[in-house]
């Protein structure tokens, strides 16, 4: 079977733009012929020659006549009507105005700065009083992200809470123009106050800070007063303390915490406390290798009868549901196993038997999903730190009747993943605790020793890493996976997952067998 050629995306190189020169000199163009790049950038010929231009969903602007307008000048104002387009400002009086000075020999930055000038609406130029303050700044560049990159969810609600960091004080009234290096460098030391290396705190305000700067450079030079201002704020950096998690729990330590949970929330006693939902969404999460808040949000319409197996279903993934940026992220499915249907449908007749809820997972309150923070607050439990979560009891409440302190438990919390993990150790340092999203690695790790890592990489919804085990010697479905990874694959691959999925749900369900004797007997010694 002959293999088709690959498709190379279609970019107007220099040399292209000398041959369109050429063809529009000589008189040879196409009429209605167009050379389009992805991003939009193109050549459209006509029977008088040929123009640069710019399509969008919004606007198709000329940039300029072949020939006439050099390529590199039309592809920087390809560039700035796109952030025009986004900020709002005037991309036709940009590509006038800047064609206008740079024609009339003006240079690259002051064509530039007066474009930015006229296309930002002014008249002339921005007094010191109408310069924003970088407060001002940081809500323009909230509404920006929220509204052009964020999709819903809990990072959408965090990212506007940034800027309310107590870091940000020194600078926070300052006009964005006065501020300096040594301001943003004194942000940098107060963070990371004993060394070069930040935590995840140091490392996401920084970030913010520097993609604020940018923002205000790219989208409201004018107002902020940044109009041929060097970006020093990228000369501020922290370096991320390099922690990757390693956990990888094989199935009998998941197939244990699945017993665990269900002994420990049956007892009453305070310790576990897990509905048959949450119960069922963490066997989902074990059973698919899903990441939680997808998984919790898994809508009944979504999970699909899988052709030609009756017993089987498909769980499809809207691509606003997937992990990424808005817009950018595709659609994804992925086979669930009978056992695992079995345990839902035990679950709707339970929890749901008149099918009220629109979801997979019903909530405890509400119509919507059962909330995925559900699993962060179980493993807490199961580490035996979930004390520290609950609000200390109240000695007098307003209102009547007023809130409830939470009755007392039973008995005191201990460690039950380190007491019934700890036997399956291969050497006393190794760690018991994991979490819900360690289980992935897992499924890489055990798919990767069977040969089947390219089905590993099809069912998590992303590329291979490096995380498998180097000394297995790949399989023809793990050199395809890589293969395939190299370009735009939008295929599901069902039947690939399908053997991954397969294999390690069976592995799953024999350790559930296996261990749920040591696990009663583990339970009786510390009761």
């Amino acid at each position: 079977m002959s293999r088709k050629p690959r498709k190379t995306p279609f970019a107007l190189t220099p040399a292209k733009i000398v041959k369109a020169e050429d063809l529009v000199r000589q008189g040879l163009q196409t009429p209605g012929l167009e050379w389009r790049e992805a991003g939009g950038f193109s050549i459209r010929f006509s029977t008088r020659g040929g123009t640069y231009r710019l399509r969008t969903e919004t606007a198709t602007p000329k940039l300029g006549e072949v020939g006439i307008t050099p390529g590199h000048v039309a592809r920087h104002l390809a560039h700035e009507c796109r952030q025009a387009l986004r900020s709002g400002r005037d991309h036709n009086a940009y590509v006038r105005v800047y064609t206008e000075r740079f024609e009339a020999g003006d240079g690259h930055d002051a064509a530039h700065i007066e474009a930015l000038r006229v296309s930002s609406g002014k008249s002339g130029a921005i007094s010191s009083d109408a310069i924003w303050t970088v407060a001002e700044l940081s809500k323009s560049f909230v509404d920006y992200k929220v509204k052009n990159v964020f999709k819903d969810g809990r990072w959408a609600t965090r990212f506007p809470r940034l800027f309310d960091d107590p870091v940000f004080d020194p600078i926070r009234n300052k006009k964005v123009c006065d501020v300096g290096h040594a301001d943003l460098f004194a942000i940098r030391r107060a963070l990371v106050p004993t060394g070069e290396k930040g935590g995840s705190r140091a490392v996401v305000l920084v970030r913010y800070m520097v993609g604020m700067f940018d923002h205000g450079l790219a989208n409201e030079a004018d107002v902020c007063g940044l109009l041929g201002r060097d970006p020093i704020w990228r000369a501020v950096t922290v370096e991320a303390e390099n922690n990757p998690r390693r956990r990888a729990p094989e199935p009998v330590e998941l197939a244990r915490t699945l017993l665990i949970v269900k002994q420990h929330a049956a007892r009453e006693d305070g310790v576990v406390v897990a509905s048959l939902t949450l119960q069922t969404l963490l066997l989902f999460v074990f059973s698919t290798a899903q990441r939680t808040g997808a998984a919790a949000k898994l809508r009944r319409e979504n999970l699909l009868a899988y052709p030609g197996r009756a017993d089987w279903r498909i769980a499809h993934f809207p691509g606003a549901q997937m992990k990424g940026l808005k817009g950018k992220t595709l659609a994804h499915a992925v086979p669930v196993a009978p056992s695992m249907v079995r345990a839902i449908e035990h679950m709707w007749a339970e929890v749901d038997p008149q099918s009220k809820s629109q979801f997979v997972f019903p909530g405890h309150r509400g119509a919507g999903p059962r909330a995925a923070a559900g699993l962060n607050g179980l493993f807490r439990q199961l580490r035996g730190d979930a004390d520290d979560r609950r609000p200390a009891p109240k000695t007098y409440y307003e209102g009547k009747p007023g809130p409830k302190p939470r009755p007392p438990r039973k008995r005191k919390p201990i460690d039950l993943l380190e007491t019934y993990l700890r036997e399956l150790k291969s050497h006393p340092d190794e760690q018991t605790d994991f979490t819900p999203h360690d289980a992935r690695r897992g499924f890489t790790n055990f798919l990767s020793e069977r040969g089947l890592g390219g089905a590993a990489s099809a069912v998590l919804a992303h590329a291979q890493g490096d995380n498998h085990k180097q000394f297995v010697e790949e399989s023809a479905e793990e050199q395809m996976a890589r293969t395939t990874s190299r370009h735009y694959f939008t295929s599901q691959r069902i039947e690939l997952k399908t053997k991954g999925v397969e294999l390690w749900t069976a592995a799953l369900d024999e350790a559930l067998v296996a261990e749920a004797d040591r696990v009663q007997e583990i339970g009786r010694a510390i009761a």
